[in-house]
């Protein structure tokens, strides 16, 4: 059995364990005590799918996949911004986060998919697969029918692949600073591509075969209130063009496809040992400076200085032990990079605490996403804070 399934058994509540097999019905699960221990239950389950149809194990194995993935915060987080309001009440009282994902799958495929297409978002948000660009403030998108039909038009004339297109447009927010939500616009477009082929066997045990024709999806969102255009696809070069294609027939408006200028960042003063001054009520044990990455002031060449997050020394201490009087720190050397580990206290969404660990590096890099709330409070607070964002 599937690592999938095992987490699935094991985490889903029985009362909703019983609710997924009474939609997904098969024969091995008809016997089954639903009045067992929640254990005896899981065990049965596992040894019974041994003999499940292959189409209904290949549902389980899918539908575990899609409910697991919505369990982690960024998944929860496109949950709970779904959900109508009517039925808050009963979201938060489900059990876990599996069951609140289960829940909400069961009742309303739509919404889950749609959850799903937030979760895609925001997780590859400021990763490889991103680009923001700069688009006109407080735009209304248009849904008409002759803007979305020409949107979808360009945007297969851009890929020239398949003649099939689906469109997804909907409201939604993210959160931002403090219990704070920002309105976002989001758009997802699945387009047919080029057919593929998998080596498959029929009904005769022969080998054939088969054709399909995947659909790609590309992402994205616009926030009014900044203008910023954000693209999610895999194609780096296309999503300039993507971006122009939704202000031009969804926004109406003409754009250049100029990125989205980047934060600045100030590292100069972690050279020396910093104190980072943090709030009670946040629950950050610690902040540790753990990597320097230096280059002398005459030279290309870099040096670095990296430390385990666990050494009970700091850098500053290590590197003045290290180099005495040569210490790169003290003389020849700008700091070109640096990296912070930020230690929480254990909580109620992470019993064992939780580390944070990102990079910086001069002038504009930044590894550290905002999927989660710890990460939005490290980079909307505190980096601010810390002096290590540049006010352009």
């Amino acid at each position: 059995m599937s690592k999938a399934i095992v987490k699935f058994f094991r985490s889903v509540p029985v009362k909703s364990l019983r609710a997924y097999f009474e939609a997904y019905p098969c024969d091995v699960v008809l016997t089954v005590d639903w009045d067992d221990a929640p254990k005896n239950i899981v065990k049965f389950l596992r040894r019974a799918l041994s003999g499940i149809l292959p189409e209904d194990f290949a549902k389980l194995q899918e539908n575990a996949e899609r409910i697991n993935e919505m369990t982690d915060e960024i998944g929860q987080t496109a949950l709970l911004s779904v959900v109508p309001d009517a039925e808050l009440e009963a979201h938060r009282a489900c059990k876990n986060a599996h069951d609140r994902a289960l829940r909400i799958f069961l009742t309303d495929k739509n919404l889950f998919r749609r959850a799903e297409e937030i979760r895609h978002t925001d997780r590859y948000r400021k990763g490889r697969m991103w680009s923001a660009f700069v688009g006109p403030k407080n735009v209304t998108v248009s849904t008409a029918s002759e803007d979305m039909a020409q949107f979808e038009a360009k945007i297969l004339a851009c890929f020239r692949a398949g003649q099939r297109i689906k469109v997804d447009i909907f409201d939604r927010t993210k959160p931002y600073g403090e219990d704070q939500d920002l309105a976002l616009v989001q758009v997802v477009a699945y387009h047919e591509r080029l057919p593929e082929s998998y080596p498959a066997l029929d009904e005769a045990n022969d080998v054939i075969s088969k054709v399909y024709r995947p659909a790609h999806e590309i992402a994205l969102t616009y926030e009014p209130e900044s203008g910023s255009i954000e693209v999610i696809a895999n194609d780096r070069e296309c999503r300039p063009e993507i971006a122009k294609l939704f202000a031009e027939t969804l926004l109406q408006t003409e754009i250049e496809g100029q990125k989205f200028p980047l934060k600045q960042y100030d590292i100069a003063k972690l050279l020396r040992p910093f104190d980072f001054p943090t709030d009670p009520q946040d629950g950050i044990q610690s902040v540790k400076v753990t990597m320097l990455r230096l280059t002398p002031y005459d030279s290309q060449n870099k040096v670095t200085l990296d430390a385990s997050a666990r050494e009970p020394r700091t850098l500053y201490a290590l590197a003045q032990e290290w180099f005495n009087a040569h210490d790169p720190l003290r003389t020849g050397f700008a700091l070109s990079g640096v990296r912070i580990a930020v230690k929480f206290a254990p909580d109620h969404k992470d019993p064992r605490g939780k580390t944070v660990t990102f990079k910086i590096g001069y002038p504009n890099s930044c590894d550290l996403k905002d999927k989660t709330e710890k990460e939005r409070l490290i980079g909307e607070k505190y980096l601010r804070r810390w002096g290590l964002i540049k006010d352009v």
